[in-house]
């Protein structure tokens, strides 16, 4: 439920914060902040238009115009758009730091000559997805640095992640078997370190697997990502989606590595399915207006 209420808390309060003066704001924003430090156990900072939430696993800013984060996304250059949220992540266990933006108001355009730069810096493409509304392409460099670039162009919206070790598509440390299980060992904690954002994703089943982050760019948006996803399961879930009525327009990419699956519903809804032989998903929602 935390996972939940801290999106609810900085959604109002991104909104409210922008009608309030003064003294009145000074004690709204106070109090909004004790409300999500309470819920959720992180350290909350509301000044002005920004809503700044500390963990001990990183910071994530979120407001209009945000900086870009230049030691967080290695050589990448600076993306010229309009950054409404950055993500500063950490896990000093398996040695992993992210930063990740998510911005809008990007023309085309210039999100195809980002695209361009981010391919002359040599992050090479092992998974890319391209169609009339936008694209995604994940590359890694020779270092095993990796990069995601997601754009769409309706209101040049998407997201940019960096991580300078091994971590959205790493080899599989799983010896997969002919039915596709994966013997996990018995010290590998499943529980999710975050709950499936149900209220959300309404009547779109949860997956199985470890959910280990759910971010947010926007009210309309959710972004989760899972691990411990075998085959069987990626593939399972694709057909589920079919069947709940994601079938409008789609795009669908399946390899013995690779699953990706892109389709709107009848209420306009669009749901991105990504899967690699790493065992890990992702899952992008962007409601319909």
């Amino acid at each position: 439920m935390k996972s939940k209420i801290i999106i609810i808390f900085i959604l109002l309060t991104a909104t409210f914060s922008t009608l309030l003066t003064g003294c009145q704001k000074k004690v709204e924003e106070k109090m909004a902040e004790k409300i999500i430090e309470d819920a959720t156990g992180a350290e909350v900072d509301i000044s002005g238009d920004t809503t700044t939430i500390k963990t001990e696993k990183g910071e994530t800013k979120i407001g209009e115009n945000q900086k870009w984060p230049k030691d967080k996304m290695g050589d990448l250059p600076e993306l010229k758009a309009n950054i409404t949220m950055v993500m500063e992540d950490y896990d000093k266990e398996k040695d992993i730091n992210l930063g990740m933006v998510y911005f809008d108001s990007l023309k085309k355009d210039d999100a195809e000559k980002y695209l361009g730069y981010i391919k002359e810096l040599k992050y090479e493409s092992f998974f890319e997805v391209f169609n009339d509304d936008g694209f995604i392409y994940s590359g890694k460099n020779e270092d095993g640095a990796e990069v995601v670039f997601s754009y769409t162009d309706d209101g040049g919206t998407g997201s940019l992640s960096y991580t300078d070790n091994q971590f959205m598509f790493v080899e599989n440390p799983y010896d997969s078997n002919s039915s596709g299980d994966s013997p996990l060992s018995e010290d590998v904690d499943m529980t999710d370190d975050v709950p499936w954002p149900e209220e959300f994703f309404d009547d779109i089943p949860e997956i199985e697997g470890k959910i280990t982050q759910v971010s947010s760019g926007s009210p309309q948006d959710k972004f989760v990502y899972i691990e411990y996803v075998t085959k069987e399961n990626a593939l399972d879930y694709l057909n589920q989606l079919k069947e709940i009525g994601f079938i409008d327009s789609p795009s669908e990419s399946l390899s013995g590595s690779y699953i990706n699956y892109e389709a709107s519903n009848e209420d306009g809804d669009y749901i991105v399915f990504d899967w690699s032989d790493s065992e890990y998903a992702t899952i992008s929602l962007l409601k319909g207006e």
